[in-house]
């Protein structure tokens, strides 16, 4: 992973949620762990959720567990189609798997963090990659070795079989033979910047 400075690695709420890919989901009482991913588009958590969730009176999800340092945040559901709806097919893209009967999208309406306090209305995990992103997951993929050079120049770990599933303006998710790795960028991607920077990593690893 390229070194952030002190403050962004261990403050920025946005670049931990996008760091973890599993969640314990609390719905009134019962607890689930499950995975996630962010829809890019809307910024909201996606899971995989049983049917009872429609006549859930309290959805709060702890990122990626219900440590100390988490983030803990009460969310609004939607139950996603998964005939329509882009966001179910990332979450299977990502994890190869779905873990109940329904697709569910979460928009985060309140937000904790011991370790920052934070404002809702600061929370922003929408992508303003959104657009170019399948485009740029297939400039990555076009060579895998060269992909694989480059999670290990940027993150220092190897990987087997690495894949691109998302580009973000912090960094790339990688989907592995052993899971999904993030790897991040230290300077933000821009829409005008994230070709010729995807390029020039490309040639040089």
């Amino acid at each position: 992973m390229t070194n952030t400075s002190d403050t962004d690695s261990t403050t920025d709420p946005v670049r931990f949620a996008r760091r973890h890919y599993t969640a314990i989901i609390t719905v009134d009482e019962v607890v689930h762990r499950r995975n996630i991913v962010i829809d890019p588009i809307s910024g909201e958590f996606v899971a995989a959720l049983p049917p009872s969730l429609e006549d859930a009176e309290s959805v709060v999800l702890h990122v990626p567990d219900e440590s100390r340092g988490s983030l803990q945040l009460m969310a609004e559901c939607r139950v996603l189609d998964a005939n329509r709806d882009a966001a179910c097919d990332r979450l299977l893209i990502y994890h190869g798997r779905a873990e109940g009967a329904k697709f569910v999208a979460m928009r985060p309406i309140d937000v904790k963090w011991a370790l920052r306090r934070l404002q809702i209305e600061n929370f922003f995990l929408a992508n303003p990659l959104a657009k170019e992103e399948p485009r740029l997951c297939r400039l990555l993929n076009a060579d895998a070795g060269a992909l694989g050079a480059l999670v290990l120049k940027l993150s220092g770990r190897s990987t087997i079989e690495p894949k691109a599933v998302g580009v973000d303006d912090l960094g790339l998710d990688v989907r592995t033979r052993t899971g999904v790795e993030r790897v991040e960028v230290e300077v933000p991607l821009t829409p005008e910047s994230v070709q010729p920077t995807i390029e020039a990593w490309m040639r040089k690893s």
